[in-house]
């Protein structure tokens, strides 16, 4: 029967991941699973900075001035916010079942990269691109293990930040949970900290924490609190010395809510617990975000010396050391760190959480701004444009584009390998000024308005006659000059008002256009679909097929309706999916065709 020649195919599968894996997951302990590093790098940890990872798990406005921050119970200024949709969101594909795996990921050649006490981390390849992927195999027992790793995907899937290692989707079967995400081969930090006995040189050292503080600043200011921030939980996108850095691990992540972000459960890795998670009774007074900054303080210290700031191989020592003992800084650990450094440190790991600095302080800490790399290149994001006219034709032709195009790019952004879009995330990065992980449209406007200005008076006759007032003004000067009708003449500033204006006007309808989820800023992918056409059609084709079968999920090789109330899971809304269904047939269908001529519009070599 059909049900059995379904379940024999489902069967195939699970093997076929056993087998390739080279070993089936061991059994689920008790607590909540572990986490596995998507790496190759397999080098021995520093014993200096052994794994000591005993979890101890219980048995929107982003600029704002100081006086708006919200005060926790602890006396801790924070910046969480309430939680705002990202579109990305809507893009990660969350199954329960198993179906459809084998139609879009290819095992063959796949590769072992770990393994933990209950799982296994393997590369598969997406069908129709060859672009790689990590995918983890986490055998789940009692219900409360299931229960407990939808949570994790739930909170993860939100998150939409170039630090921030993506989700792209996940399965289930009877035993398992797989979970398909970006794939990342440089290693975690802990690993890569071997080539540093005696820490990393500072502007290293500045550039990982300010990319990590924007991360924790996206989190927070998303309502998210991570509460596992250490080095096991960085990993490195590739094999280069300046690879980017992600933050990976949301098992312990907390969504919260401001002035509601009172924690109780004691959770995290013993050197990077706060003090407050020390204390006798921590349960009676909770906690809030600020351990997220204690634990980038530890991570800092540990990045600059090679040594964590408080240890001893007995927790409890090792707890009242965090909770009594001052914050050292030993001459011969130290010798070569700048004092500027070190109060970087210290102010974030204030024994008080009221004293700490929280993300958007730090990463505006002199240190940051003195030593990161991020820093080093004076390049101003309006020149970045400048100097990528295509990005710029891109913004424009994706805000004049149909809901159909619009819905592809944002797919095949989402999906494609981080790597092949280095240049992008740079200028997004360049643009994003404050470095939360969003563009504000002041941001936005900072960048593009002057470019659009020029555009416009490159573009401006000679000869032309403005119309009302100007062209009145205008018929009294002589306007063969070059330069434009007003140069020299008294009436020029009222021309470059009105031109500031319309260029202004253009620079929020495109904001607008790009801001799909509609949170006010523009989110990652949003920018990341909005731009990708810049890398040309012959880069649009690799992804276009992969895009179309997302979408088809009743794959009869056309998108309908039903197909996208699917794969949304009834995320958009009626209007949007009438919209998005303009270009189908008489019969409520997009073909692949109609679909690839949708993304390549634009291209005369289409």
């Amino acid at each position: 029967s059909a049900a059995a020649a379904a379940a024999r195919k489902r069967s195939a599968v699970l093997d076929q991941l056993n087998i390739q894996m080279g070993a089936v997951c061991s059994a689920a302990k008790s607590g909540r699973p572990a986490e596995f590093s998507c790496t190759l790098d397999t080098t021995p940890v520093n014993n200096s900075l052994e794994n000591d990872s005993l979890a101890t798990a219980p048995a929107h406005n982003k600029s704002r001035p100081p006086e708006t921050w919200q005060h926790t119970t602890s006396g801790f200024e924070s910046d969480v916010l309430d939680a705002r949709p990202s579109m990305a969101s809507a893009l990660v594909n969350v199954c329960g079942t198993i179906r459809g795996f084998e139609r879009k990921y290819d095992l063959d050649g796949s590769r072992v990269l770990g393994s933990g006490a209950s799982g296994t981390v393997c590369t598969v390849r997406r069908r129709g691109t060859d672009d790689e992927y990590a995918m983890k195999m986490i055998e789940v027992g009692p219900d409360g293990d299931r229960t407990y790793l939808r949570r994790e995907i739930d909170v993860h899937k939100n998150l939409d930040h170039p630090n921030i290692c993506r989700i792209i989707e996940s399965f289930e079967d009877g035993a398992h949970i797989y979970i398909v995400m970006e794939l990342c081969t440089g290693g975690v930090l802990v690993d890569r900290m071997s080539s540093y006995p005696t820490g990393m040189d500072e502007a290293g050292a500045a550039t990982v924490m300010e990319k990590m503080l924007s991360a924790t600043l996206y989190c927070h200011q998303h309502g998210i609190v991570h509460r596992d921030i250490k080095l096991d939980n960085i990993i490195y996108e590739d094999e280069r010395e300046d690879a980017e850095p992600k933050l990976i691990d949301f098992g312990f992540a907390r969504a919260v809510r401001p002035g509601q972000e009172v924690m109780f459960e004691i959770m995290g890795t013993p050197s990077y617990m706060a003090p407050e998670l020390w204390t006798n009774n921590p349960k009676a007074s909770g906690y809030d975000s600020s351990v997220d900054m204690w634990a980038l303080g530890v991570t800092a210290y540990i990045l600059l010396s090679g040594q964590r700031p408080f240890h001893h191989p007995l927790h409890a020592k090792k707890g009242k050391m965090i909770r009594e003992e001052p914050l050292a800084f030993p001459h011969h650990r130290f010798d070569h760190v700048s004092p500027v450094a070190m109060d970087f440190c210290r102010e974030l790991m204030q024994k008080q959480p009221k004293h700490r600095m929280c993300a958007s302080q730090a990463i505006q800490h002199l240190w940051i701004k003195q030593r990161s790399r991020r820093h080093s290149d004076p390049l101003h994001a309006a020149a970045a444009l400048r100097s990528n006219a295509s990005i710029v034709y891109s913004l424009e032709e994706y805000a004049k584009s149909e809901p159909l195009r619009q819905l592809a790019l944002e797919i095949m952004a989402f999906s494609t390998p981080p790597q092949r879009l280095e240049d992008l995330r740079k200028v997004f990065q360049q643009i994003d000024t404050d470095s939360s992980g969003t563009l504000s449209i002041s941001e936005f406007k900072e960048a593009m308005k002057p470019v659009i200005v020029e555009r416009m008076s490159a573009g401006m006759s000679v000869c032309a006659v403005p119309s009302g007032e100007e062209a009145y003004a205008a018929s009294e000067q002589d306007r063969t000059g070059a330069g434009g009708p007003y140069v020299g003449s008294v009436h020029q500033p009222l021309w470059l008002e009105r031109q500031s204006r319309h260029a202004s006007e253009e620079v929020e309808r495109i904001f607008a256009r790009v801001d799909a989820s509609k949170s006010g800023e523009i989110d990652y992918t949003e920018f990341l679909a909005a731009t990708l056409s810049s890398h040309g059609p012959g880069e649009l084709r690799k992804s276009v097929g992969a895009a179309f079968n997302m979408l088809d999920t009743s794959a009869d090789g056309f998108i309908t309706r039903a197909d996208l109330e699917t794969a949304f899971t009834g995320q958009l809304s009626q209007r949007q999916l009438d919209s998005v269904m303009e270009c189908a047939d008489a019969k409520g269908r997009v073909s692949p065709s109609t679909f690839e001529g949708a993304v390549l519009r634009g291209f005369a070599d289409a």
